[in-house]
């Protein structure tokens, strides 16, 4: 059976208590639970602050079953901490993994975040060797991460959607649009089991990146890559449905960000996607009930990584732990039925 865990930022002690309280009722329904610990800003701000997080956890969470999502770049994608093919993004990665060791956390997930801006895309050819060449060394980082930290426990890289932060109003030109280049279409995802350097290096599943990149490519490949304006891509392979995607990556898969998106990006149209809609009202919608259900025989935990209106109510991270509920539900109905 899968667990389902909820996002918190354990560095404040009220969203720590609120996002455990939201998962007791699953608790109470037999299904295995727990948290995600959020990192925000770079090594200046949650991770400057690991005594507190450690302290919330120890007073509130025993025992609760954790992972840990390294820092990502938020506004300014010029910096290089969460870069795993640059020192600094290495350093930082190392310092996300101790605290991993110290709360005891089973996976410890983080996005590649090598950006290329679309200006520099526009000025050259990007080569599929240079893609390779950024997952090796992104390969690299994590390994020696890993090595100078002693953490044991799972890492997952994380697929980025096509293009990064394409709900960003501010964002409003192909060039002024950061790619990352590392790890996006289901060949990535394969190609980074080559490259892994421990077999605890798995990938993270995140199936709003995931339809969203498969939406605007597989639209490239029928209408064109001029007219979609696509960049960064050496050879354009039809992405297949979310449905099919616990089969194709088979023990390469290592943990699950669930939630749907809406939208697609299309700057010549001034569109942009969002992302983080409850599994099911978006654009995947019956996609998110099948790659559930083809991924319950499976022991891997799913994040809910739903965008909450209101932090207190949590409105749409319930209603997301509902539908994951009566989906597993009725799958295990069917399933009874099916024996008998």
């Amino acid at each position: 059976m899968i667990r389902i865990l909820t996002p918190t930022r354990a560095v404040f002690k009220n969203d720590l208590i609120t996002r455990l309280g939201i998962i007791k009722r699953l608790e109470s329904e037999g299904y295995p639970t727990g948290l995600e610990v959020v990192l925000v800003g770079g090594p200046e701000k949650d991770l400057k602050e690991t005594d507190k997080i450690k302290a919330n956890l120890e007073n509130h969470a025993k025992n609760t079953y954790l992972t840990v999502h390294a820092p990502i770049e938020d506004k300014d994608f010029t910096k290089k901490w969460t870069d795993l093919t640059a020192y600094d993004g290495v350093e930082t990665f190392y310092k996300t993994l101790k605290l991993g060791i110290d709360i005891g956390a089973k996976i410890v997930n983080v996005h590649s975040n090598k950006y290329i801006f679309g200006k520099e895309l526009q000025a050259r050819e990007f080569q599929a060797k240079e893609k390779h060449d950024l997952q090796r060394d992104t390969a690299l980082g994590i390994d020696q991460a890993r090595v100078a930290s002693g953490y044991n426990g799972i890492i997952s890289l994380e697929n980025w959607p096509y293009p990064p932060m394409g709900d960003r109003d501010n964002i409003t030109t192909i060039g002024e649009t950061p790619y990352d280049p590392v790890i996006y279409t289901l060949n990535d995802m394969r190609q980074m089991a080559l490259l892994f350097r421990s077999e605890k290096d798995k990938v993270c599943l995140d199936t709003c990146h995931y339809g969203i990149t498969r939406k605007i490519l597989n639209e490239s490949m029928e209408h064109g890559k001029e007219k979609r304006g696509v960049l960064d891509v050496p050879v354009l392979d039809e992405q297949p449905e979310l449905s099919r995607m616990p089969s194709l990556m088979g023990p390469l898969l290592g943990y699950v960000h669930f939630s749907d998106c809406k939208g697609t990006w299309d700057l010549s149209k001034n569109s942009f996607y969002q992302e983080g809609f409850v599994p099911g009202e978006g654009d995947l919608g019956t996609e998110c009930s099948m790659f559930l259900r083809n991924l319950e025989r499976s022991d891997l935990p799913v994040l809910l990584e739903v965008k909450d209106e209101d932090f207190q109510k949590c409105a749409e991270t319930r209603r997301a732990m509902d539908y994951v509920s009566s989906i597993l539900k009725k799958y295990a109905s069917n399933q009874q039925n099916s024996t008998n």
